[in-house]
């Protein structure tokens, strides 16, 4: 089982590891799936998955909504394989969330700061495309991060961009996202 390519999950803002998606893909794929608890804090998550990539060079990430913005930019600077679910991908949707908030199943409360974001814009810049496979999953029915602006992102990068009418931004559909990410474990 060692041996198996590791996928690490990469959570939205404010979730944690016991999501959805992350517990169905660590009830599918087993000890393969590492799911790190981030703290939608991008100046203390970047450091975090920098070093769960030291250590799993050659793993796939999945990442949904802010986890797809780190899964972007770790794919494009490592060049590895990526399944995004609803990234986020126009760091100005992040201005109205500075300030205080609390994760979704805890009474846990974080700050993200005018820092973070000015840091988030700063390492968006990054537009090096890695030669990973990415797979991009958009839902049109996304109230938080429009589609359209996604497809416009990715315009000129040659990657596979799946369009679902349902879902909704947290796109829980456990079914496609296993189909999805088969097909970029198995692409090698």
């Amino acid at each position: 089982m060692s041996t198996l390519q590791k996928i690490i999950y990469l959570h939205g803002f404010a979730s944690n590891s016991n999501s959805k998606k992350g517990c169905f893909l660590k009830e599918f794929f087993g000890e393969r799936v590492i799911c790190p608890n981030l703290t939608s804090k991008p100046t203390e998550d970047i450091p975090l998955i920098k070093g769960l990539l030291r250590k799993y060079q050659s793993a796939v990430i999945v990442g949904s909504s802010l986890g797809g913005f780190y899964a972007e930019y770790f794919s494009n600077l490592n060049s590895l394989d990526t399944l995004l679910i609803n990234p986020l991908t126009d760091v100005a949707l992040m201005e109205p969330f500075i300030g205080q908030h609390s994760y979704f199943d805890s009474n846990d409360s974080f700050q993200f700061t005018l820092e973070d974001f000015i840091y988030m814009k700063d390492i968006s810049r990054f537009k090096d495309i890695g030669s990973g496979n990415k797979i991009i999953i958009l839902a049109k029915n996304d109230d938080k991060i429009p589609y359209i602006g996604s497809i416009k992102h990715y315009n000129n990068i040659n990657e596979k961009i799946v369009l679902y009418n349902y879902g909704g931004h947290s796109f829980n559909e456990r079914n496609e996202i296993i189909g999805h990410l088969n097909q970029l474990i198995n692409s090698k």
